[in-house]
């Protein structure tokens, strides 16, 4: 178990990775740098998460391979009180909002909505966390 207290680092190719207070990640997880990874206060993040601030260019350049073009980058950004359940992937240039829970095996591809609940694949909105909403579904 790795808890984690209020920590930033920068490197010289401006990759940076900022954890806040109260912030918890369990084994397992792999955080990249490169486009800028900012976890904010009082999240939970469970085993084997990856966020992924870089990855391959997924347009076709003419006479070069994947390997060979230029990765893609950009940040991702957890705001506060936020819980991302076993195995989830966030991709780069996402915000997951105030409050969010991501279910297990989700891949966040875009910002999400404050105090949402988000599943599948990729991930979308299943349902409000507030109370009256909870009862309205039961």
């Amino acid at each position: 178990e790795v808890c984690v207290h209020t920590h930033h680092r920068e490197s010289a190719d401006g990759s940076w990775i900022e954890i806040g207070h109260h912030t918890h990640l369990a084994p397992g997880c792999v955080l990249y740098g490169w486009g800028g990874l900012r976890i904010g206060p009082y999240c939970n993040i469970a085993a084997h998460c990856v966020f992924a601030t870089v990855g391959h260019d997924q347009l076709m350049h003419e006479g070069k391979r994947m390997c060979e073009v230029s990765v893609v980058r950009g940040p991702i950004t957890l705001v506060e009180d936020v819980w991302l359940c076993a195995h989830v992937t966030v991709t780069a240039n996402t915000t997951i909002a105030r409050g969010c829970i991501i279910g297990a095996n989700a891949v966040v591809t875009h910002d999400t909505e404050p105090m949402g609940l988000y599943v599948g694949v990729p991930a979308r909105r299943l349902r409000d966390r507030s109370a009256a909403d909870r009862q309205i579904n039961e």
